[in-house]
């Protein structure tokens, strides 16, 4: 024995005391001729060269594992003292092995974690835990761990435990960002107010796509066509909807096979609705559509174009001048045709007083200047003018008389933003007044109804333009018209906003809206409007990319068409422009939503089934190809049946997803070639958009973890074998912590000490029962031991047994050293046969070697 002094040294790993005894064995080569005088004790120790044989080899196996295991390795008792700990646990805590030692599993387990306590009593009752546990590292961040932990019997009887982490914190963050993108996709895909439609091209003998089939739609379809998903999925298009335009299928499905997308309305015949469609190519063979019901729009539309026909047509028909004012100070006036005539202007033409001031006005004798006016007046003071006379002199010195009224307009604040009014040349009334007294009653009474007629008119009017207005707001749709022949360019208030603008602010041109068109689209677009002025056909479709006056860029869809005159030259373009930056930022977020999706299901390191309850499987990833190696059909045909073993784990498995929704299990799977292999599965139900139930599991292939478990295990119990029956006495200190680490049956015969007695000793009193006369030796030994220098033979000294009588000690010394050569253990090995006596070993003249053997 030795006293417990190194306090600051390494931990020995069990291949040291290996390695100590391989070089003990070769050492025995040299000392035949003295083990002939022991033949009897020799033909023993031949016995036991056979088991250290194979205890080197298992603890070989042991080492490598221990100290190479990717997951943490750490050794405890079982009240949660640790006293060994493999690098990798040095690793994923950020500690060293000592202050692991000294955390303890309090210091190392998340005491937050309410599944610690459940897991202690699972082992404490099966031996053994298998799960998930956070854990603390040095710097106090917490992590997830998989851990499995068993409860073994040491070779002197005590109960000690083991547990295995493995840091999952990258898989559960995988886990969770899949979740999460799986979460945005369904939400996505099951809340978006457009219908979506996967679908798979068909094509005909000459190879051409014509149709194509339904394999997936999303609620809003239901909501928007009224057909339900199981009525549909399967079906061809043409199936569902026979009278459909075949050529312009054919079309698009010709564009989309080429990588464009395609882009078109149209009108369903069988459901009775307008809808706007976008197909786009995604994998070989298959669509996306994503179409909206364009019916009201397009309602609203035709309504607005009906309204517009009504509004022009009664300003043309009407017996009366019509004027309206399109700005605050009426600095722009239009007018009907009757209007023109009585101004002598072009239709179109500017007519206000502002801007023509060659006609004079007056009321009573006195001179108005123009924002006295009927019109400016309802402008200005935002009041309703009604049957003022105005004598009015025109450039050739005539004289007429016009009765008008006028009305301000206003915006959806309530501003105004312009004015109508309605005159009436009343010259040849005035004249025949003196003439027609008699019957003044009765024209005054049709002058009224007439006035009645024309506020029915205006206001319809005004009502007209309020819901063009409201509707051009709500679907983001603004109207223009630019007038070719004047250069005047008029735009709806819709049109303002869009472009980030009041409406009506100041007066368009089309140089200043290039200054708001997206650099890289502005020669796109003025290609287009000079290929229409060129005659192309009407209706041409574009789309652009604006800066907006607050410096947002937008998406516009833009409509145009163009009106020639008798000679083919244009001389009008009208159209709206409809803000569509929202839904192009949804399709945006659907793609990368699929694609990141798509991603994570084509290249997780794990197996992944898509499968119904009943274990058919709908798809399998990669990984899983590869696990079982077969084709995704191959795995999709063998479905359950052909991939799982079926015995008591799966039945028990199944049973807990069905109660809890979400499983986990180590099962047996069947590879293509028949052979079995052991898989850590997760398994979870959800809900798909149709409200159908379905099951994910990822499958991870744990057969060489199983393997390496096994031999550990296998390892363990035949070092176990050998030290328990050794007749040698064999201990071994920890030179950093001064204690005995291991110490055999017959090490504690010889001395009468365990090795927990021994370690509450103190290193005086352990020198103290060394004999007076053998201390010098001792000490001598004792600086070789702590200068990392091995004894150079065997030491023979006589030390003081529990008894109280001296026994003479005859020990082979062995240093064990870490990776870098310095000294972490002390192993030393007593034959058997030495310290069973009081008296000293007979030996002839040098240290008695006797009995020394590996073990």
């Amino acid at each position: 024995m030795i006293p417990n002094e190194a306090k600051d040294e390494e931990p020995i790993s069990y291949q040291a005391l290996l390695d100590k005894n391989r070089d003990l064995t070769e050492e025995n080569h040299s000392l035949q001729e003295e083990l002939q005088r022991l033949k009897a004790r020799l033909e023993e120790a031949k016995g036991l060269s056979h088991v250290g044989e194979a205890l080197r080899e298992s603890e070989e196996k042991y080492r490598v594992f221990f100290e190479n295991s990717i997951d943490a390795i750490i050794l405890a008792l079982l009240d949660g003292t640790i006293y060994a700990a493999n690098p990798s646990a040095c690793k994923i805590f950020g500690m060293t092995e000592e202050e692991i030692i000294k955390a303890g599993r309090n210091g190392l387990v998340d005491a937050q974690d309410p599944g610690l306590e459940l897991h202690l009593e699972e082992r404490a009752r099966t031996g053994k835990f298998k799960g998930e546990i956070n854990f603390r590292r040095k710097d106090g961040t917490i992590f997830p761990g998989e851990v499995s932990t068993g409860i073994f019997k040491d070779k002197n009887g005590f109960f000690k435990a083991y547990a295995i982490i493995r840091d999952i914190t990258k898989r559960k963050t995988a886990e969770d960002a899949l979740r999460k993108s799986e979460e945005r996709y369904r939400t996505l895909f099951t809340n978006m107010t457009e219908g979506f439609i996967l679908a798979e091209i068909i094509y005909n003998k000459d190879g051409k796509p014509y149709d194509y089939r339904y394999l997936e739609v999303n609620p809003a379809f239901e909501r928007n066509t009224g057909i339900k998903r199981e009525q549909i999925l399967g079906s061809t298009m043409l199936e569902v909807f026979p009278n459909v335009n075949t050529k312009q299928v054919e079309k698009s499905l010709e564009l989309v096979f080429t990588g464009k997308s395609a882009h078109f309305e149209v009108f369903s015949q069988l459901l009775h609705k307008h809808f706007d469609i976008h197909v786009f190519g995604l994998e070989e063979r298959k669509i996306a559509i994503i179409f909206m019901d364009i019916t009201e729009r397009k309602q609203m539309e035709e309504k607005t174009r009906q309204r517009s026909e009504e509004i022009e047509t009664i300003m043309e028909v009407v017996p009366a001048a019509i004027l309206i004012g399109h700005d605050p100070q009426c600095y722009n006036i239009t007018g009907n045709r009757m209007a023109n005539e009585l101004c002598e202007a072009q239709t179109g033409e500017n007519i206000s007083a502002n801007a023509t001031p060659i006609r004079r006005y007056f009321h009573n004798g006195h001179e108005l200047a123009a924002n006295e006016l009927p019109m400016q007046k309802a402008a200005f003071k935002d009041i309703d003018v009604r049957d003022e006379e105005i004598d009015v002199l025109l450039p050739d010195g005539e004289w007429i008389t016009a009765i008008g009224s006028a009305s301000p307009l206003h915006d959806e604040n309530g501003k105004v933003r312009g004015s109508v009014a309605a005159f009436m040349v009343i010259t040849e009334r005035k004249k025949a007044e003196a003439r027609l007294k008699e019957t003044l009653d009765n024209l005054e009474e049709l002058v009224k109804q007439r006035t009645a007629e024309l506020n029915k008119a205006y206001n319809s009017l005004k009502e007209s333009e309020r819901g063009l207005a409201e509707a051009q707001k709500m679907a983001h749709i603004g109207s223009w018209d630019w007038n070719l022949l004047t250069g005047k360019i008029y735009w709806s208030d819709e049109m303002y906003r869009i472009f980030g603008l009041k409406p009506q602010e100041f007066e368009i041109s089309f140089d200043e809206i290039l200054n708001y068109i997206h650099p890289g689209d502005r020669d796109y677009l003025i290609d287009a409007y000079k290929r229409a002025l060129k005659g192309g056909k009407s209706g041409n479709l574009i789309e652009f990319r604006i800066i907006s006056a607050n410096g947002e860029e937008k998406v516009i869809h833009g409509l145009t068409e163009v009106t020639f005159n008798e000679e083919n030259k244009p001389v009008r373009i009208r159209g709206t422009d409809q803000d569509i930056t929202e839904r192009k930022k949804a399709e945006e977020a659907l793609r990368a939503s699929e694609e990141r999706y798509r991603s994570l299901y084509e290249n997780s390191l794990d197996g992944i089934l898509l499968t119904k309850p009943d274990g058919t499987v709908l798809s399998a990833n990669p990984t899983a190809c590869n696990l079982f190696g077969m084709t995704e059909d191959e795995v999709i045909k063998a479905g359950r049946e052909g991939l799982v073993v079926k015995d008591e784990r799966l039945k028990a498995a199944l049973e807990e997803r069905e109660l809890k929704g979400q499983a986990k299990a180590e099962l047996k799977y069947i590879r293509k070639d028949g052979s079995i292999f052991i898989a850590e599965i997760s398994s979870g139900l959800f809900t798909d958009i149709d409200g159908s139930i379905k099951a994910s599991i990822i499958v991870r292939d744990i057969t060489e973890r199983k393997q390496a478990e096994e031999a550990l295990r296998e390892s363990e119990e035949r070092f176990r074998t050998v030290i328990e029956n050794s007749r040698d006495g064999i201990n071994m200190l920890d030179l950093k912590t001064g204690s005995y680490v291991l110490m055999s049956p017959a090490q504690v015969e010889m001395t009468g000490f365990t090795a927990e007695e021994i370690n509450n000793i103190s290193a005086e009193e352990v020198y103290e029962r060394v004999h007076p006369q053998d201390r010098d030796l001792s000490i001598s030994q004792q600086k070789l031991v702590a200068a990392g220098i091995d004894t150079p033979s065997t030491v023979e000294y006589r030390w003081k047994v529990k008894s109280g009588e001296y026994h003479w000690f005859s020990d082979s010394r062995k240093l064990v050293h870490d990776a870098q050569g310095n000294p972490v253990a002390l192993v030393v090995v007593t034959p058997f046969l030495i310290t069973n006596s009081t008296t000293r070993p007979r030996c002839s003249g040098e240290p008695c070697r006797a009995g020394r053997h590996q073990s």
